[in-house]
């Protein structure tokens, strides 16, 4: 004797496509991650450019002197 589902289960779905809309953040990441690989080129290119590094030697600086060297 077969067992009779009284609660058959219904499986559905649907998809609302809105124009323009996934371009829209697609674009507006391409857009974010080109200016930061811009930026990071710049940084890039000022730091080769240094010959030295003033901040850096200060501290360096600072920390001899507090060991009495």
């Amino acid at each position: 004797m077969s067992k009779e589902n009284k609660f058959p289960s219904y499986s559905y779905s649907f998809q609302v496509d809105y124009p323009g809309w996934n371009s829209f953040y697609v674009n507006k990441q391409s857009i974010n991650t080109q200016n930061e690989l811009a930026r990071l080129d710049f940084l890039e290119q000022q730091i080769q450019e240094m010959d030295s590094y003033p901040q850096a030697l200060e501290l360096i600086n600072k920390a001899l002197q507090e060991n009495g060297k």
